[in-house]
């Protein structure tokens, strides 16, 4: 599961430096650092649940944020499909 995660976090970051336009005042490059810090942190410690949500919170605020404006409705629905996986409850 940590591997998909991770290979959907790392498409979803190519897609927004695609996607993202200078003009936007959106820092694309900011958004994905911060998400991509939480996600390996999470990788890193996969039972803690601040971790967790932490990864969670980061990678639902770059997937709605403006970096995304070009996805297709079924590009979105997968990333979405993505962030309902996050089960941030202890086991």
């Amino acid at each position: 599961m940590k591997k998909v995660i991770s290979g959907l976090f790392m498409c979803a970051a190519l897609v927004a430096f695609a996607s993202c336009k200078k003009e936007k005042k959106v820092n694309c490059t900011e958004q994905s650092k911060k998400a991509s810090a939480a996600m390996e942190a999470y990788a890193a410690q996969p039972s803690s649940v601040e971790k967790c949500k932490e990864a969670r919170d980061a990678y639902k605020a770059f997937v709605n944020g403006d970096c995304f404006s070009s996805l297709s409705a079924e590009q979105k629905a997968i990333f979405e499909s993505t962030l309902e996986s996050f089960d941030c409850e202890p086991q």
